[in-house]
C-alpha cells in the first residue's frame, strides 16, 4: 500500500459561515470542479475551524493541492460567492500550529 504525502492549508474566511456550512460548501465546489473520485482519493479534512478569527485548517493529499487551491478560488454557498484566501500551504503540522499561534496572538 503506497502512503501518500500530506499538505496542511491555513485558509482565512472573510465571511461569517458555521463550520458545517464551510465543510458542506468546500465538498461541493471540489466534487463539481473536479468529481466524486477525486474528492475520495483527495482524503480532504478539516483539521480545525476558529469561528472567532474565522480561520480553517485543512488537510488533503499532496497530489491534490491544486485541486484544493482551486476549490477555495470557486467556493459558493447557495449561490453567494464565500471569500477566502490560503494564508499558508506547508508539509508539516508543526509549521501550521507556529503559524496559528502567531495569528491568534493578533
Amino acid at each position: 500500500m503506497k502512503r501518500y504525502k500530506q499538505r496542511y492549508f491555513i485558509v482565512k474566511i472573510f465571511n461569517n459561515i458555521t463550520k458545517e456550512d464551510l465543510i458542506e460548501s468546500i465538498e461541493d465546489t471540489f466534487k463539481n470542479l473536479h468529481g466524486i473520485i477525486s474528492f475520495s482519493f483527495s482524503k480532504l479534512k478539516l483539521i480545525y475551524f476558529n469561528e472567532n478569527n474565522r480561520i480553517a485548517v485543512f488537510k488533503c493529499n499532496s497530489e491534490f493541492a491544486d485541486h484544493f487551491r482551486a476549490s477555495i478560488f470557486f467556493l459558493r454557498k447557495s449561490n453567494v460567492n464565500i471569500q477566502a484566501k490560503i494564508e499558508l500551504t506547508s508539509g508539516t503540522l508543526k509549521k501550521i500550529k507556529r503559524k496559528l499561534k502567531m495569528i491568534e496572538k493578533v
